[in-house]
């Protein structure tokens, strides 16, 4: 069985401070329809989008997929029971269902200043 993982940790400030330079527009580029309306519903929207991101770029990580980074392609939803799960599209859902894994186990968390996310391929 091949195993692989990524980290990925970001300072809070960046997604509020990308938000105030480039407004909608900018967020839309990284973030699903499904995550903004998830997100910038709460008091502590950079959090929640911080996590999102963050584990977007785990997922890259863990994958190993270095051509380019499409985060439109990824999308961190709710499972049935809450807990998030990650919803693939385009390229990297066909890079990911021909590679050796068939499981994205994500843990994130959040804190006021940074947010974290941890991503296990199996």
């Amino acid at each position: 069985m091949s195993v692989s993982s990524g980290i990925s940790i970001i300072q809070n400030k960046r997604i509020e401070l990308f938000r105030q330079k480039f407004a909608e527009k900018g967020l839309v580029r990284l973030f699903t329809q499904y995550e903004l309306e998830y997100s910038l519903q709460k008091s502590n929207w950079a959090q929640h989008l911080g996590c999102r991101f963050a584990a977007k770029c785990a997922f890259f990580h863990a994958m190993k997929w270095d051509k380019w980074y499409d985060y439109m392609s990824v999308s961190i939803e709710h499972g049935t029971l809450g807990a998030p799960c990650m919803i693939l599209s385009g390229q990297i859902d066909g890079f990911f269902r021909n590679s050796e894994y068939s499981a994205i186990h994500i843990s994130m968390s959040h804190i006021k200043e940074y947010s974290i996310a941890n991503i296990l391929l199996t």
